[in-house]
């Protein structure tokens, strides 16, 4: 496209150009923000961001800094809480308990 739009307009191919380290949008932040190239995140980065890609509403199942201490009690006391959920029994007496309260 470049070198059509060059013929026609002289010089236009400058303005053009774009060379890998000038390529701009999500991959371009990602590397910024990594400080690596996107092959040079770790596989639990990458996992992460797939995972991220495929939620509609990832916001949801992001854990901010005041949740971490809550969740990482939960997943010590029910190590399969990842892979199979809280447990009912676990789920209704921590209701009761936050009601109570």
């Amino acid at each position: 496209m470049a070198a059509v739009v060059a013929q026609k307009v002289p010089g236009a191919e400058d303005l053009l150009a774009v060379g890998e380290e000038q390529t701009f949008g999500l991959a371009f932040d990602l590397t910024q923000i990594a400080g690596v190239t996107l092959d040079g995140l770790t596989v639990e980065q990458k996992a992460v961001l797939k995972e991220v890609a495929a939620d509609p509403s990832p916001r949801r199942r992001w854990l901010s800094v005041a949740e971490i201490p809550f969740v990482t009690l939960v997943r010590k006391s029910r190590p399969n809480v990842q892979i199979e959920g809280l447990p009912e029994r676990d789920a209704v007496r921590l209701r009761r308990a936050l009601e109570n309260n």
